[in-house]
């Protein structure tokens, strides 16, 4: 609109070089499934009530996100992706605490493709945008709530130390 209205508007609208992302899709990892009956506990226990904390397994979720690179001229683009890419072969994995007093999860990203566009309006001198978009799944976790439960401190149980006539003749 601006250029429309004054075309002879020689600053730009935005500053480049620019990088920006958008998450594309979330979905459902069957693969990585836990079993769901499964507890993750919590390494510090409650000393002051006796309990301790634990959450069921987490969901796992693929996250696919794009990161773009806009710039004017394709040294400065090029540049970028030259300082993202030797980390990806073609997973980068990042150990991360996701909850206190949690045991850290590795966390890995994996870089699915990359696409360069480049933009002109006008002649080869003026209005010139080159794009470049990488994709990536973050295989992720989502956590549900937090849950205590009292620690077992003692147990009693009666223990027979003789079988009872009635069954000795029985077999197993």
């Amino acid at each position: 609109a601006r250029l429309n209205q004054d075309p002879d508007f020689k600053a730009q609208a935005i500053t480049l070089p620019r990088m920006s992302f958008e998450i594309n899709a979330m979905f459902y990892d069957g693969e990585r499934k836990l079993a769901p009956t499964r507890k993750v506990l919590q390494t510090v226990a409650n000393e002051t009530t006796g309990s301790r904390n634990y959450f069921w397994v987490p969901a796992p979720y693929n996250i696919q996100f794009s990161l773009n690179i806009m710039a004017s001229y394709a040294e400065d683009a090029v540049k970028i992706v030259e300082q993202i890419i030797p980390f990806f072969n073609p997973e980068f994995t990042s150990t991360v605490k996701l909850i206190p007093d949690l045991d850290p999860l590795d966390i890995p990203l994996v870089l699915n493709d990359i696409q360069n566009e480049e933009i002109y309006e006008g002649d080869f001198l003026e209005r010139r945008a080159i794009m470049w978009t990488l994709n990536f799944t973050m295989k992720a976790w989502y956590f549900g709530p937090n849950k205590e439960r009292q620690v077992i401190k003692f147990i009693q149980t009666n223990v027979a130390s003789t079988v009872p006539a009635s069954d000795a003749n029985n077999t197993f």
